[in-house]
């Protein structure tokens, strides 16, 4: 079973009796308000998100150890994201080698998203024998994001959530002040 509350001021997620640490992080918001320079993307092209950004844990020692190995653990632990990602509607909008890069549009959904993925990583990990599975870390924000000609997104936003995902601790999840209080909020579903 898992539950999500609060221990002191901090954010915690309970798996049997190992606790899944969120860490509390305030980011700057800047604000920008119109700017003569078209070359700014437009308001029509800008919309709020919850942002996820994954990566995983000693990547490069692993390829250098054994590439083809890893990059098969990589492409069932991508499936799996997506699978979850979809699940909580989300969509997957990148893939940067050994992270990818996933939108909601509920904070709510992001971090269910992120939860589930995480546990199912640990219980697959108690499983296996040793270095027979990888470790992620995320970081989730919720950002103003314009949409690229690529499909992609990009935006402060986007920045925030990958510096958070370096805080998350192996295995772990990091959110931002923002996800925080929305969670806060939100009754459980």
């Amino acid at each position: 079973e898992i539950s999500l509350g609060l221990v002191g001021s901090e954010m915690c997620i309970r798996d049997r009796s190992q606790p899944i640490r969120f860490e509390k992080i305030s980011p700057t918001i800047l604000a920008m308000g119109d700017h003569p320079d078209s070359s700014l993307p437009t308001r029509e092209k800008r919309r709020l998100a919850a942002i996820v950004f994954t990566d995983i844990v000693n990547y490069s020692a692993r390829m250098q150890r054994d590439e083809t190995g890893t990059m098969t653990l990589v492409a069932a632990d991508f499936a799996l994201l997506k699978k979850r990602c979809e699940a909580q509607h989300g969509e997957v909008l990148n893939s940067m080698g050994d992270g990818l890069l996933l939108c909601f549009d509920s904070a709510v959904d992001a971090v269910a998203c992120a939860i589930a993925v995480q546990h199912e990583f640990a219980v697959r990990k108690e499983k296996l024998p040793e270095g027979e599975s990888l470790e992620h870390r995320m970081g989730i924000h919720i950002g103003d994001v314009f949409r690229q000609e690529t499909g992609g997104i990009a935006g402060d936003g986007v920045n925030i959530a990958a510096r958070l995902e370096g805080k998350a601790p192996l295995g772990g999840v990091c959110i931002s002040q923002m996800v925080y209080d929305c969670l806060l909020y939100t009754s459980p579903s």
